[in-house]
């Protein structure tokens, strides 16, 4: 017999969870604009953010399990796609939204720094002076 408290997760909880995905996310709480996440689904289930990660973690225990832990999975790409929106907008602070979007697994890589262009065969003089330059550059920041 398994110990502890049997689990709230129902079907009731189960369509919660989906109206939150489809849109009851964008409802105020006490005033607070949200955006879709886990700690606002948790707050929209009335319930801790550690029983939401639970359920989503023992996907493998039972049916309404492996929904949920589904539906989390889009509530987690909409917060990614929310936040790349608001910062593509100009709507977050640029810092804001880098710390917000480094914290769900997007990182800004910054580029290779290496531009030595090796080319075999000649080139049109104009493009050799490019080729040249960039070339240039590269070795004296070396």
């Amino acid at each position: 017999m398994a110990g502890g408290r049997p689990s709230k997760l129902n079907n009731e909880m189960l369509a919660k969870a989906q109206e939150f995905l489809s849109g009851g996310w964008k409802s105020d709480l006490d005033g607070i604009a949200t955006y879709p996440g886990l700690m606002g689904l948790a707050l929209y289930l009335d319930i801790h953010i550690s029983t939401v990660e639970d359920w989503d973690k023992n996907a493998d225990k039972s049916e309404l399990h492996g929904k949920f832990s589904v539906i989390v999975k889009k509530i987690r790409a909409l917060k990614k796609f929310y936040l790349v929106h608001l910062g593509l907008g100009n709507q977050l602070q640029p810092r804001v939204c880098g710390i917000m979007l480094s914290r769900v697994g997007i990182v800004e890589k910054k580029p290779d720094e290496t531009k030595i262009i090796k080319v075999e065969g000649a080139l049109p003089p104009a493009l050799q002076e490019v080729v040249d330059s960039v070339n240039t550059e590269s070795a004296s920041k070396e």
